[in-house]
């Protein structure tokens, strides 16, 4: 048996990374069980109910003067109760590492605490499904990009093979632009037949994202009927470096 040692995680909401602010997160899933007992039946009797998806994120509260940056607040505070953004989290900073995301809509926030102690801060999100017309399932994914500075005008993260995405299936692909001094920067997720990308198709992209704290999350439903091999590209229009978190996956739920 393989234990993780749980000490490098990552936390990024809409475009800022919490990551360095934050010491605990729980990820938490869960689907509602409907009693349907009768008369007669001694052992209870379930049906499964709505699906549940939250996660909770505690560290230490800070602020700076400027809203948009990584502090906890203002942006958590003004974020309250808001239309729902990306959410991405995983449990170590690796590539192809697993990652969990969805759009989620930010619950909860709670902050300071007792006399002569560091002030904390806790802030729970929850699954909006849906940013703007688009659909969006929960997705457990793998980490396409690791969040690291990137000098090249463009590039791509390393491939990891899926399954044969059926018609039933969705992919899903989110971005999270850390820092930026370019002019525009384009994230794509393309697929080949082989892990040598020698005829890569583009299946979904971001669009020009042109500022730091921009984040993007989308969808394509399947079949696919070739390509099982994906990766993240990116193309940098101007500036000299930009910082960025991506991840894509597959998932079967609508």
């Amino acid at each position: 048996m393989a234990v993780e040692k749980f000490w490098d995680a990552g936390i990024f909401y809409d475009g800022r990374n919490y990551t360095g602010q934050t010491n605990k997160v729980t990820v938490s899933r869960k689907v509602s069980m409907l009693d349907t007992s009768v008369f007669g039946i001694e052992t209870k009797i379930n049906l499964p109910g709505q699906d549940e998806a939250d996660i909770s994120v505690s560290g230490w509260w800070y602020a700076q003067d400027t809203v948009g940056t990584n502090a906890p607040d203002p942006v958590l505070f003004n974020a309250m109760g808001g239309a729902g953004a990306p959410l991405l989290v995983y449990p170590k900073n690796a590539d192809l590492g697993v990652a969990y995301f969805y759009p989620a809509v930010e619950g909860t926030f709670n902050f300071f605490g007792a006399f002569g102690e560091l002030a904390p801060f806790n802030a729970e999100f929850h699954y909006a499904q849906q940013l703007g017309t688009t659909r969006v399932p929960q997705c457990r994914g793998y980490l396409g990009l690791q969040p690291t500075a990137r000098v090249g005008a463009t590039g791509n993260g390393s491939n990891q093979l899926l399954t044969t995405i059926s018609a039933t299936d969705w992919l899903v692909f989110t971005v999270h632009l850390i820092s930026t001094d370019a002019t525009n920067v384009v994230f794509e997720l393309e697929s080949d037949d082989a892990a040598g990308f020698s005829t890569p198709v583009s299946r979904m992209t971001t669009g020009a994202l042109t500022a730091t704290g921009q984040s993007y999350i989308g969808t394509l439903q399947g079949p696919i009927a070739t390509d099982t091999y994906f990766r993240v590209k990116w193309t940098r229009t101007g500036g000299t470096t930009f910082t960025a978190v991506a991840a894509f996956g597959e998932t079967a739920l609508p």
